[in-house]
């Protein structure tokens, strides 16, 4: 089997197999927060299910992401015009594009479910404020995973962009760079992710238990907290294109 071929598969398994990895301990997550929820209001259930259900939604779409990379992946190793299939630099630009999107699974996932579980177990605490805390539980969520889109992009940069042309020594660096590349925004996104993810659960706890405050100091805290926490992914996705697209 050629080896970018080889490449191809093993990058949607290893795209698809971590990103399913967090995601379905972040789902789960969610409905721990609601079964504890349920237990303090069994009145206010069918709001609890709703939002466990919202919540579980938003959780569940890192391994979306995860599901089309992999799919392309599978599709171009199909496609005899889709790869050059001898070429070690297209080899590696599918193997690290499913490492990146894989790794860059792993934190919003978790970071969504942590989302998630708070703001369910927060409308439990307080039923009045489950307007307010749904909304900033799908703000949470949605910023958890903006590193997770980062590492989307520089993935579908890698499986669309063309490096069969590369030959002699420039396949070396190519490959090197390349891989690189995935380690760098797949891992870059980890760590901010889960970051984000636990400023956004604590928010939406805040939020029930000092309601008075939801619209000033807690949510500018809320706001800063965030996007301190997503500057470090913005770093590696700065140092990816770099090493993607410099000479």
């Amino acid at each position: 089997m050629d080896i970018a071929i080889m490449a191809a598969l093993l990058g949607a398994a290893i795209c698809m197999g971590l990103g399913s990895l967090s995601n379905g301990a972040g789902i789960g997550y969610v409905v721990t927060g609601a079964l504890r929820s349920w237990a303090r209001q069994p009145s206010f259930s069918p709001a609890l299910f709703r939002l466990m259900l919202v919540g579980q939604a938003g959780a569940s779409t890192p391994s979306i992401f995860a599901l089309v990379v992999a799919l392309i992946l599978v599709i171009k190793m199909a496609s005899p015009e889709g790869a050059a299939a001898d070429s070690w630099a297209q080899a590696a630009a599918f193997l690290s594009s499913g490492l990146c999107l894989g790794f860059g699974s792993l934190g919003s996932g978790i970071g969504c479910g942590l989302v998630g579980c708070d703001a369910v177990e927060a409308v439990g605490r307080n039923p009045r404020q489950s307007g307010k805390i749904m909304l900033y539980m799908l703000v949470g969520q949605a910023w958890s995973q903006t590193p997770n889109i980062l590492a989307l992009v520089i993935g579908l940069m890698m499986v669309f962009g063309s490096f069969g042309g590369v030959t002699g020594i420039e396949t070396v660096s190519m490959v090197g760079r390349l891989l690189a590349v995935g380690i760098c925004m797949g891992i870059g996104a980890i760590g901010p992710a889960v970051g984000i993810g636990l400023v956004g659960a604590k928010f939406c706890r805040a939020l029930a238990d000092t309601p008075g405050h939801g619209d000033g100091l807690l949510r500018n805290t809320f706001f800063v907290g965030a996007a301190v926490a997503e500057s470090t992914t913005v770093y590696a996705f700065v140092i990816a294109l770099l090493l993607l697209f410099g000479s």
